[in-house]
């Protein structure tokens, strides 16, 4: 077997969330390198702001959810088994 027959696979992070006090400011922030952005939006029944930031097509999302700042330094990250299930991990 040649050494160009095997590739290993390598992951590719597609989208990663943040929390923040202020989605407005760090959107401004996230632009300064050349971010696209999309305009920050609401949904006044949860409280929820977001804005999503898109970085040659890896995505930033910024979440302002200010009554639920226990949220804040908790991560997530979903990943496939050898059996490909989804397997959902938080810390």
């Amino acid at each position: 077997m040649s050494n160009d027959a095997f590739h290993p696979t390598v992951a590719q992070v597609e989208h990663i969330a943040l929390a923040t006090n202020d989605v407005e400011c760090l959107c401004d922030f996230y632009r300064l390198p050349g971010a696209a952005a999309v305009p920050p939006s609401a949904d006044p029944g949860i409280g929820l702001r977001t804005c999503v930031l898109d970085f040659c097509g890896v995505r930033l999302e910024l979440v302002e959810r200010p009554h639920l700042a226990g949220e804040r330094g908790r991560y997530e990250s979903v990943v496939l088994d050898p059996d490909g299930n989804r397997v959902k991990l938080t810390v």
